[in-house]
């Protein structure tokens, strides 16, 4: 991924021009740029069949059945992003979700032993 070290470190040198309390688009735009050439360069270089697209960087996998698509596409944030706020909402969407699954496989087997009870009648 040295391509991509490389980007992020210019990124992180480089000088930001804004637009109010928002980065300038043009260069919002060219580091996202950057950013997936950087990408799809450090990607097709590890074999990976990839290319540029209008939704972003869409990678091949020839899978047996048929081709599975993926899609990268690269976010720039506001620079008042809350990293701690949105990585904590992740957790607990994440917990929630586990939290359901883990209801429905007890229902399940609630519902399996007494139907396995009702069969023994």
């Amino acid at each position: 991924m040295k391509n991509l070290q490389n980007v992020l470190a210019t990124l992180e040198n480089a000088t930001l021009k804004l637009s109010g309390e928002k980065l300038n688009q043009t260069q919002r735009n060219e580091f996202k740029a950057q950013l997936n050439q950087a990408l799809l360069d450090d990607l097709t270089s590890l074999g990976v069949q990839a290319t540029n697209t209008s939704d972003g960087i869409v990678l091949m996998i020839e899978n047996s059945a048929t081709n599975l698509f993926i899609n990268l596409d690269t976010t720039i944030k506001n620079l008042d992003f809350d990293l701690e706020g949105s990585k904590q909402e992740y957790a607990e969407k994440q917990n929630a979700k586990l939290e359901r699954e883990k209801a429905i496989v007890e229902k399940r087997e609630k519902l399996a032993k007494e139907k396995a009870l009702k069969s023994k009648r």
